[in-house]
């Protein structure tokens, strides 16, 4: 019963490693999106923080079925260490690749919220100065619409 739940843990781990790599993937195109500065595609960055919103939940769920099945196997792990010796030895492994993906995935994070910090300055800055440039087409528009306008006159009728 303990090689199963062990075999399920590792199974879990290398489920983690693999989802962990796909949100490596997307830091990197977040990165490669926040970077291009001719064009601001928003529409894009939302999409990959959704997807990663999704597998950040998919990280949480393997976590806790790990945590669970770990909690049934403590106690024979800890008195037989000796018999699951290559089993740990392959998950200790495999979770150092979990920390290092987590580490490289956090700085990635940092990186990419300092990207994101200047990227949406930039869309601000853009998006104010068309504001500026619509109010300063509606006033052209008012003063032009009234030019056409008359005040009404005196005219001599004698000439």
């Amino acid at each position: 019963m303990t090689d199963t739940y062990l075999t399920m843990m590792e199974e879990s781990l290398d489920r983690k490693i693999g989802v962990l790599e796909q949100i490596k993937k997307l830091n990197e195109q977040q990165k490669a999106i926040l970077e291009n500065k001719e064009v601001q595609d928003t529409e894009a960055f939302d999409k990959t923080v959704d997807e990663k919103e999704g597998l950040v939940e998919e990280i949480v769920k393997l976590n806790d079925g790990f945590d669970s099945l770990y909690d049934h196997v403590k106690e024979e792990l800890n008195d037989h260490k000796d018999a699951y010796r290559d089993k740990i030895k392959r998950m200790q492994e495999k979770i150092k690749q979990v920390t290092e993906l987590s580490n490289t995935i956090e700085a990635g994070e940092n990186r990419n919220r300092r990207l994101a910090e200047s990227f949406f300055a930039g869309a601000r800055e853009s998006l104010g100065g068309n504001a500026k440039s619509a109010n300063a087409a509606i006033n052209y528009y008012r003063n032009m619409s009234k030019s056409n306008f008359y005040d009404p006159q005196f005219m001599d009728k004698k000439n």
